[in-house]
């Protein structure tokens, strides 16, 4: 089996040199986060053995057709760039027609013996395939045949769970196989020894016994590298780069696929794999976790003994250390004795056999005050801090940043970055030189916080002692030397962190609810207290609706007309959803956010009266005839009933002349709670008209108004007029059956877009899969959709145009669809 394979390959050798072998970036799909074959899934994408769905996802739970398995087979055996070759080649199964996409991979894995057809000469290309027929398939990769012992599918079947090949899968070797399960066999046969039937002997015997020979490396460019330890990271010249213990440097792919770490940085001191692409960079890296130790201290027995948290582990004959100062020597270099109190935080990696490959003692370089982010200012590209310890570094970072030969590294929570996503209260701690890694500079910051009571603090708050703090009654530790956690009593929106000294500090705090800023390790940083005091966001509600994730749930969301002028889609947090039921478009409110950007706290603001008078001057305006004062830099939001796109904010200093313009505008308004004046002002102007509704063409034509387009609206047929704005052009290509977007100006539509194939959103000709409408919702091509009470559906598949509802639609129909802002709720569906 083994030689026929080899033969085709010397054959194609001309082919693989041309074509060579690019890796696939592997991207978390996402969908696969909770599902056991995760990694796998994400190794063999990287190989470019499994691929996903443009819509970002894998669905592992999806079956495998035959012909999708005989690709998968053949790029497992090595013959990726053999699939094409086959392609227009007569195919001895009738019902695998030349030139298909999948023509050339059922041929290749016909010859090679890997997959066969039926008795009646098919091949059956688009059946699924069962989990037997998968096993047996990888199993005659590996050079397995039907010499094995037993009937098929037994024979196989026992083969591969004693190989290993089955393992971690639960299956009913006759039901068809899923993606996810796929993943499991085909990465557990990659790693293993090849093998051939020695017809002497009537045995399998590995095909060389003295060489690394399993199908990592037989199939793939270069193997994967196993359980490599890495010293150090750095960034040289625009490119990553790994240092190995055996000195060897891997530099990283762009594109590179990583596991268990969110960035090359995480790998140091990790045991790792990786797989090089033709390049020779690393497109696929996964750190490997034996069981880890941290703690804070632990003693070396001996040259082979080493001692933590309680538990004696075997030292392995080269294992290594690095010390607080980077620094790497041999283990057995250390003396026996037991190290703490001088390090913060010891840990120890072990291989696959539980044996310790290396010490890290870490004494902090965070060990100074921590610098919190006040302010990020994205035009000045500058970081504010709220502490003085890091000016320096502060003001040079600073400078960098607008340096575009400088190069800087962010890492949040040890993923990259960039500085738009630094918040308020992040704990930020600067690089530079020998400590960045290659780069200008490494600015790591951490937005890790646990939030509660503050139920009690531990006693011995010395320069060498504990300093525990308790949450909930959970403990959390700090770092040891005093003045290492920060403490603020106004909920941290001014500068007043100051430095603990003492437990004495904590008097006034403890009891009550506050939240601890922690770092990487855990450690708590700092305490804000009177986290109560929530910053509030003024804003106008555009629209209320529901959405679906990925995961299939369904949430709330908000769009938001906000008092800077900008606009903005918050999803609400569970707790507030009864606060968001019921609000209409136009609504005044004001909101907290919660760390993950999700509503938390809404009020709807309901004071209302009528704006008679203002004064620019004296800063004073007339509400139901009596007098008010607003405040510099009071926020006047400008909005109308219908269109959202036309709402604005109109300068407090304009208020006068604005008021001048209109009689008895209507106004709801808050004040400022510390001086009684007029802080934010709602005013509704009749003048701004317009509202953006959906439609279908029936005519387009002339009258003695000029242009029109006749339009059916929701079951009303209804001409309108143009008016002298729109595009003549764009007039010319509305036909029968278009669907419309318009607004209304003066009982004129004075703009309008046809929606039709290739538009952003536009999607043309799905099938309906299933139709919940009692949950306001429908599953189109496999996906979900939300329709709420704005979604115009029509039915055109037959002579007459037909207004409908969602319950009117069933499974099977053909449709068109529009979703406008990728959130998958859907302004109009048509069936065709």
């Amino acid at each position: 089996m083994m030689k026929l394979r080899k033969t085709l390959v010397t054959l194609l050798v001309v082919s693989m040199i041309i074509a060579g072998f690019t890796g696939v970036a592997g991207a978390a799909f996402s969908d696969t986060a909770n599902h056991p074959a995760k990694n796998k899934i994400a190794k063999l994408a990287a190989l470019g053995v499994l691929a996903g769905y443009p819509d970002g996802t894998f669905k592992p739970d999806n079956n495998i057709t035959r012909a999708e398995f005989a690709k998968i087979a053949c790029i497992v055996a090595g013959l990726k760039s053999s699939g094409d070759i086959l392609k227009n080649s007569p195919s001895k199964f009738s019902d695998v027609a030349v030139g298909q996409w999948y023509t050339g991979w059922v041929n290749l894995a016909a010859s090679q013996g890997y997959m066969k057809g039926y008795p009646d000469g098919t091949f059956k290309p688009s059946a699924n395939i069962s989990n037997a027929e998968v096993l047996t398939v990888l199993l005659r990769i590996i050079g397995y045949n039907d010499n094995l012992p037993g009937e098929w599918p037994i024979e196989y079947l026992v083969k591969a769970a004693d190989l290993g090949v089955s393992d971690n899968v639960t299956f009913d070797a006759s039901e068809p196989a899923t993606r996810g399960d796929v993943a499991f066999f085909a990465e557990q046969s990659l790693g293993q020894e090849t093998v051939y039937w020695d017809k002497d002997q009537e045995k399998f015997k590995d095909e060389d016994p003295d060489a690394v020979n399993d199908l990592y490396h037989q199939s793939f460019e270069g193997g994967i590298s196993k359980r490599k330890l890495v010293t150090e990271w750095e960034y040289v010249a625009g490119k990553y780069k790994l240092t190995l213990k055996d000195g060897t440097t891997v530099v990283v792919a762009p594109d590179v696929t990583l596991v268990n770490a969110d960035h090359v940085s995480g790998f140091r001191g990790k045991l790792v794999d990786y797989i090089l692409n033709d390049d020779d960079e690393a497109m696929y890296i996964e750190a490997k976790d034996y069981g880890n130790e941290f703690a804070r201290s632990a003693t070396k027995i001996s040259d082979t003994k080493f001692k933590i948290n309680d538990k004696i582990f075997t030292v392995a004959s080269d294992a290594i250390y690095e010390d607080e100062n980077g620094d790497i020597g041999d283990f057995e270099d250390l003396d026996n004795e037991t190290y703490e109190v001088t390090y913060d935080r010891i840990s120890m990696t072990v291989n696959s056999s539980g044996e310790v490959v290396y010490v890290k003692f870490t004494k902090l370089a965070q060990e100074a005050t921590p610098a919190i982010v006040e302010a990020v200012n994205l035009t000045s590209k500058k970081i504010t801090y709220l502490d003085k310890g890091q000016q320096s570094e502060t003001n040079a970072l600073n400078t960098a940043l607008k340096d575009d030969t400088k190069t800087v590294i962010f890492l949040r929570n040890g993923a990259p970055c960039e500085l738009k996503d630094l918040k308020k209260n992040d704990l930020v701690w600067i690089y530079d030189d020998d400590d960045a890694h290659g780069a200008d500079y490494l600015v790591e910051v951490w937005a890790k916080t646990v939030e509660g009571e503050l139920t009690e603090t531990s006693s011995d708050w010395t320069a060498e002692g504990r300093k525990d703090v308790y949450i909930d009654g959970t403990k959390y530790r700090s770092g040891r030397a005093v003045g290492r956690i920060l403490l603020s009593t106004d909920a941290g929106d001014a500068d007043s962190f100051e430095a603990i000294d003492s437990d004495d500090d904590l008097d006034d705090v403890r009891g009550e609810e506050v939240t601890c800023l922690l770092d990487g390790f855990g450690y708590v940083r700092a305490i804000i207290s009177d986290v109560t005091v929530a910053s509030y966001t003024r804003a106008i509600v555009a629209r209320t609706y529901s959405t679906i994730t990925d995961e299939g749930e369904t949430v709330t969301k908000i769009d938001v007309f906000k008092s800077d002028g900008t606009k903005a889609s918050y999803e609400v947090d569970e707790d507030s959803d009864d606060d968001c039921q019921g609000l209409a478009k136009g609504d005044f409110v004001k909101f907290s956010l919660q760390s993950n950007g999700a509503i938390d706290d809404l009020k709807v603001i309901t004071d209302v009266a009528q704006l008679t008078d203002a004064d620019d001057d004296t800063h004073r305006l007339e509400l139901d005839d009596t007098d008010w004062y607003y405040a510099s830099g009071a926020v006047v939001f400008e909005i109308s009933a219908t269109s959202s796109s036309d709402w604005k904010i109109v300068p407090y200093a304009d208020l006068e002349a604005y008021v001048a313009d209109r009689n008895d505008v209507e106004a709801r308004y808050e004040l400022d709670e510390d001086n009684g004046k007029i802080k934010y002002l709602v005013v509704a102007d009749p003048d701004i008209t317009g509202i953006e509704d959906y439609a279908m063409a029936l005519l387009r034509g002339k009258n003695a108004d000029g242009k029109f387009i006749k339009l059916d609206v929701k079951g009303t047929t209804k001409t309108y007029n143009l008016t002298d704005s729109c595009d003549v052009d764009e007039w010319l290509d509305v036909a029968d059956g278009n669907m419309l977007s318009f607004k209304l100006t003066g009982g004129k539509i004075s703009a309008f877009d046809v929606l039709i194939e290739g538009d952003p959103g536009v999607t043309v000709g799905k099938e309906v899969y299933s139709v919940a409408a009692s949950d306001d919702r429908i599953k189109i091509d496999g996906v979900w959709y939300h329709v709420d009470d704005d979604t115009v559906i029509y039915d055109y598949s037959g002579d007459d145009l037909v207004y409908c509802t969602l319950s009117d639609l069933v499974s099977g129909m053909t449709v068109d669809f529009y979703d406008k802002g990728g959130d998958k709720v859907l302004e109009w569906i048509v069936v065709r």
